[in-house]
């Protein structure tokens, strides 16, 4: 599994090498296993875009076409570090999370310096929220 990793964390290098925007690419799943023994491994990006990572409908249209243009333009690489899975990129967005689509298990194969994992403060930011309207539903 270490060596299906580092195999991954060079193709998100490379994808944050393509778009300056990457913050942190990770892999997910429901299941603590080998991320390349399945037919097709999923890479999310986290950009700075708000609009990506915040509007469904952005992520739809433009995150999609942007997922598919960068999946394409790491074929080679990806072909190169002898990868057979089809590698599915993706970005980010904050309500995909709320709707549990990233599983329950996840490994950060590039993260900008200074950031955080994206999934930690997703989460830290819905533990808030519920904390709050918990909060709110007690003065009531």
């Amino acid at each position: 599994m270490k060596d299906s990793f580092e195999k991954l964390k060079k193709a998100a290098e490379r994808i944050a090498e393509l778009d300056e925007r990457v913050i942190e690419v990770f892999v997910h799943s429901d299941t603590p296993r080998d991320p390349l023994q399945n037919e097709e491994v999923d890479l999310v990006c986290h950009l700075a875009d708000p609009t990506i990572t915040q509007d469904l409908d952005a992520y739809n249209d433009e995150g999609f076409a942007w997922g598919l243009d960068i999946a394409e333009k790491i074929r080679p690489d990806v072909e190169e570090l002898g990868i057979n899975a089809e590698v599915i990129v993706s970005p980010f967005n904050f309500q995909m999370h709320d709707s549990g689509e990233y599983g329950e298990y996840f490994h950060s194969l590039f993260l900008k310096t200074g950031f955080d994992p994206v999934l930690e403060a997703a989460d830290r930011q819905k533990k808030n929220r519920e904390e709050h309207m918990i909060g709110d539903l007690e003065q009531e």
